[in-house]
């Protein structure tokens, strides 16, 4: 019984990795309720290092908007560095960037209502700029594990750069402040 369950289960898991109903742009999309998924597919994004996702694709005529990274999307992907989401995009899969361990950068828009587990698991170096003003209710708690410093607030993207410079300039403008202040 425990093998026949097996069994079944490979085979779901299998039929849904490799699931898409077109490719463009390098990345493969799956229609759903109206909308477009980006789905994993095997290896072929291991050699991208800068993922700028569309709004929009267009699919046998129809304009549809980008609404979600599945489960393990741009897992191991270890050159990706960084990531820009769209403002259409809702949900980001359980994984999705699973040991993307040269992940410098993503930003986050407020569009984004729901993270899976371990969806950053090993982005360690990763600066994750988040719109939102802190973890929203649908996040999972180990949306970030063992993953990069999480900004909250970034009311514009632009207002943090992607640079240690920055953050060393930053601290030192800030502990001049303390010191004027005191």
């Amino acid at each position: 019984m425990k093998k026949i369950f097996l069994l079944i289960f490979i085979t779901m898991l299998v039929g849904q990795a490799w699931a898409y109903d077109f490719k463009i742009g390098g990345l493969y999309y799956e229609i759903c309720d109206n909308e477009a998924i980006i789905t994993y597919n095997g290896t072929d994004y291991y050699g991208i290092k800068s993922l700028s996702i569309p709004e929009t694709v267009t699919y046998k005529g129809a304009i549809f908007n980008v609404t979600k990274i599945s489960n393990y999307a741009f897992s191991y992907c270890t050159n990706m560095e960084t990531v820009s989401i769209p403002n259409t995009l809702k949900i980001i899969g359980a994984g999705a960037f699973y040991l993307c361990k040269n992940l410098k950068s993503i930003k986050i828009p407020k569009t984004v209502k729901t993270i899976g587990s371990k969806a950053f698991y090993g982005c360690s170096t990763a600066m994750i700029y988040c719109q939102s003003i802190s973890k929203p209710e649908n996040w999972d708690n180990r949306w970030n594990d063992n993953g990069g410093k999480v900004f909250w607030d970034a009311k514009r993207f632009t207002d943090f750069p992607d640079t240690k410079e920055y953050f060393s300039d930053f601290a030192k403008k800030m502990v001049q402040t303390e010191l004027n202040e005191w």
